[in-house]
């Protein structure tokens, strides 16, 4: 287990990520909804496996977080939710210029996050890294906005647009690890192979969970891999309304409707095994990558294999109508 005042050098930094004045005041509220720090536990952990000195993992462990924190306020503000973790989100409590400029803050602050990593060795890697993910994250939330554009988005839709926001950042952690360590390219493909399935198996998960719970994504109209599952199962009379209500805009209003349609059909089920199956093929990519990035995979596999269990108890005992923990929420280690 990595050292918890690790996480705390991490929680600090981030406090300290904006000046005071309506910037400080949105990230301090932002913070204050909490989260499992996973991608700074998975580069923290990581990194005490490989015995990195600490403050370079500390600073790695940062900019993970405070990347995947400025894609949390934009998501928010392009999806136009209105929480986060049971609070207002920051273009819903502070506006939206406040939540703009506030992700493209945390966007440079993460890249400032490494300055204290030798210049002379990995930083330039890292700074590369970052820079990549930014990239592949920008491309994928664009992909979101348009995957959706001709009509229910299908699994391959589905996959690449997850392929783009998900897998990123949960691959992001380890590679910086990875290349401070100096790892060879061989064992480091390897791993970073393994952890995008992991990364795949978490949306997958995140988008059933979307579904059990109150169908945010039907209202929003995005990608969503159980829904994509659906689609393709439907007869063609339900297919054809189902593209209908998404063509006219009508399915934001028929969400209840169409949640009992999904529910009922084997959808659900079938994209559980689909993520169950991603775990098995990932833990058997695990057996040739270094045994010091066991430990994170277990911890991030292990919680994941433990959310498809509970999903899968939710649907079969009918409690599809409830509340039920996210992904997010409940990754931790």
């Amino acid at each position: 287990m990595a050292d918890p005042h690790g996480l705390d050098r991490v929680e600090e930094a981030m406090r300290q990520a904006a000046p005071a004045g309506p910037l400080g005041e949105s990230l301090a509220h932002h913070l204050r909804a909490g989260g499992k720090r996973l991608r700074a536990r998975l580069a923290l952990t990581t990194g005490e496996a490989f015995g990195l000195a600490a403050s370079d993992a500390a600073a790695w462990a940062t900019a993970c977080e405070l990347l995947h924190n400025a894609t949390l306020v934009h998501d928010d503000l392009c999806d136009r939710d209105p929480t986060r973790r049971g609070q207002a989100s920051v273009w819903a409590g502070f506006g939206d210029t406040a939540a703009l400029c506030l992700g493209d803050l945390l966007l440079a602050e993460a890249i400032a996050a490494i300055d204290p990593v030798a210049p002379a060795g990995p930083h330039r890697a890292l700074r590369r890294l970052l820079l990549d993910t930014v990239r592949a994250l920008t491309h994928g939330q664009a992909l979101e906005g348009t995957a959706a554009a001709g009509g229910v988005p299908d699994l391959p839709a589905c996959r690449e647009v997850a392929d783009h926001k998900t897998m990123p950042l949960v691959t992001l952690p380890v590679a910086g690890v990875l290349a401070m360590a100096g790892t060879a390219e061989a064992p480091r493909h390897t791993a970073l192979e393994a952890f995008a399935l992991l990364g795949r198996a978490y949306q997958v998960l995140d988008d059933l969970e979307d579904l059990l719970g109150h169908g945010q994504d039907l209202k929003r109209q995005v990608p969503n891999h159980g829904l994509a599952g659906f689609a393709e199962q439907a007869d063609p009379a339900l297919r054809s309304a189902l593209d209908r209500d998404w063509r006219s805009g009508a399915i934001a209003r028929a969400v209840p409707a169409w949640l009992v349609a999904i529910r009922a059909s084997p959808a659900l089920s079938d994209g559980l095994d689909r993520a169950e199956a991603l775990l098995v093929v990932a833990e058997s990519a695990m057996e040739g990558a270094p045994a010091a990035v066991q430990p994170g995979f277990r911890m991030v596999a292990g919680h994941l294999r433990r959310q498809a269990a509970d999903l899968r108890a939710w649907l079969a005992d009918g409690h599809a109508d409830r509340s039920i923990p996210a992904v997010s929420e409940t990754v931790a280690a």
